[in-house]
């Protein structure tokens, strides 16, 4: 999981928000898993939709 999140974070800064969000899309991590969890709610911010990036 931690490897998806990597190239995520990668290709979010290369600014490719679309690869980004395929390799975070099938990611459900437990909430202790900080790294994904960032790199799932930094990819909303950057696609402008803060609602997805809440934990409810």
């Amino acid at each position: 999981m931690d490897t998806l999140a990597v190239q995520a974070s990668v290709a979010q800064a290369q600014g490719d928000l679309p690869r980004a969000a395929a390799l975070l899309a099938p990611l459900h991590p437990p909430v202790d898993d900080s790294n994904v969890l960032y790199t799932q709610v930094y990819q909303a911010i950057l696609e402008r939709q803060p609602a997805q990036s809440s934990l409810g």
